[in-house]
């Protein structure tokens, strides 16, 4: 009770409120619940619970290896410290590694959800850590998971995922890092 009660004086202290505020610190209106209201009566879908961290959600879309085109590559895993002056080159091999493939450039997002129609299908790295998926010529965003979550650190200019593009009777190299638990 003590504890709370300091917490309150801070907080009037300081001019803030235990109230949740009706703007944001610039003034804004604060940016609304984007949950589906169960008891919305235009809403034709049941309600769905965003995550509170990023996920992969919806069934699985194997790819073929097989085919006159497509891409194919390496995944690894980079961690430890890799400062100057003597960076450990290199990756361990991601074996088993679920590899997304989307069609066409995306931003950066926390949800994928394979039953979305920019999405294309699933491959899984050997115990090497590579993969193949047989893709028509196009354009496509190859991408894997950290921690279950969507992962690639592979950026175009525009602040797109980058993009590799598969040329008809050719197959296009994409090796994916993950080097989100390393230091730079």
């Amino acid at each position: 009770m003590r504890s709370r009660l300091v917490l309150c004086l801070l907080l009037t202290a300081c001019g803030a409120s235990a109230q949740p505020a009706s703007t944001t610190p610039d003034g804004d209106p604060p940016v609304a619940d984007q949950r589906a209201p169960s008891d919305d009566p235009t809403s034709h879908q049941a309600p769905r619970e965003l995550p509170e961290r990023g996920y992969v959600t919806g069934p699985a879309r194997p790819l073929p290896s097989a085919g006159a085109e497509g891409i194919s590559g390496t995944v690894s895993v980079l961690t430890g410290d890799h400062m100057p002056p003597d960076p450990s080159p290199g990756g361990a091999p991601y074996a088993s590694a679920p590899v997304h493939v989307l069609r066409g450039a995306h931003a950066p997002m926390t949800v994928l959800d394979r039953a979305a129609p920019y999405y294309v299908g699933t491959a899984t790295t050997d115990a090497n850590g590579v993969y193949r998926a047989a893709l028509p010529a196009g354009t496509y965003t190859v991408l894997i998971e950290h921690d279950g979550e969507p992962y690639l650190n592979s950026y175009s200019g525009d602040g797109h995922w980058a993009t590799v593009t598969v040329a008809a009777g050719q197959w296009s190299t994409r090796d994916i890092q993950d080097t989100a638990m390393a230091t730079f």
